[in-house]
């Protein structure tokens, strides 16, 4: 332990205005923002299937490590020793271990090289899991054995997963359910509870984003399935009008329970937003032509 604390002592004594905003960067590519745009990207540009299968490793890494921080409940490296600066504290709820960036960071872009296998692919996703592992350390918010355990899980996870659905591909609704299924107990450990496991709030977006998500597939396969065979500059409004969908339910949700921010709310505010630019979103357009299937390729 003092070894590690030492480490992020000496990473924080040559700490600059330069590093702090590179490291927030670095740190930033493991976070929900970039991580939904990559996904919508996929989904509704790139191939919709393959888009689907990221987002559901995703979520269930980001249920996984919701659920081990709850059971180890370890403390943050600035909470052990108070020389030690917290430089991201908005992304540093929670326990310690695993490092939630490093594992959900993992899993994502390793998942985008599984699924689209191209050495260019591996050149960049290898430094962006590593450097947002090593962001975790130099912030102050996480100690090596964190980070470790949070790649190592992460590949883990999107490794099985990825095998799982390609030896099952017509099963990928049931191991949907199935991972929801396993993670439903942790729903009642929550923090307040005077339990030897405590669940924080990360784990209820979580859980919620994964409902909604598979809620939202049966919708958009029983009334859309919409396809990406279609011209590049559809792609493109698909995916712009996803993000507009998604940052208009999220403002909106969240104003709208100012002064009422509990976990119902919580729960209701994520679950309304993967299940509204998934399943709703593609839905709507679809009766506006906004989905119009359109052969003609650019």
């Amino acid at each position: 332990m003092q070894t590690q604390i030492d480490i992020i002592k000496a990473l924080q004594s040559i700490s600059n205005s330069f590093f702090d905003f590179l490291f927030n960067a670095f740190s930033f590519l493991g976070e929900q923002y970039i991580l939904v745009a990559i996904i919508a990207f996929i989904y509704f540009v790139l191939d919709k299937e393959k888009g689907e299968l990221i987002a559901a490793i995703l979520f269930s890494t980001t249920l996984l490590n919701n659920a081990l921080k709850g059971i180890f409940l370890a403390p943050r490296p600035f909470e052990v020793d108070t020389e030690i600066i917290n430089k991201r504290p908005n992304s540093s709820t929670g326990s310690s271990f695993p490092s939630g960036h490093s594992q959900i960071g993992a899993s994502f872009y390793s998942s985008i090289y599984l699924y689209f296998p191209k050495k260019v692919f591996l050149y960049i996703i290898i430094p962006i899991i590593f450097l947002i592992g090593l962001s975790r350390i130099y912030l102050g918010v996480h100690f090596i054995i964190d980070v470790i355990a949070g790649i190592s899980l992460g590949l883990i996870v999107a490794i099985i997963l990825s095998n799982l659905y390609k030896k099952y591909p017509n099963y990928k609704f049931q191991i949907h359910l199935l991972i929801l299924f396993i993670f439903t107990p942790f729903l009642f450990f929550y923090e307040d509870f005077n339990l030897f496991i405590k669940i924080g709030e990360d784990f209820y977006k979580g859980f919620s984003l994964l409902l909604g998500f598979i809620l939202a597939l049966y919708i958009e396969k029983r009334f859309v399935n919409f396809t990406c065979d279609i011209n590049l500059k559809t792609k493109i409004f698909r995916f712009i009008g996803s993000l507009i969908t998604a940052l208009i339910i999220y403002v909106s949700l969240k104003f709208a329970f100012i002064g009422l921010d509990n976990i119902i709310t919580t729960f209701i505010r994520y679950f309304m937003l993967s299940f509204i630019t998934l399943g709703i979103y593609p839905f709507l357009f679809l009766k506006l032509n906004f989905l119009k299937e359109n052969k003609k390729l650019v």
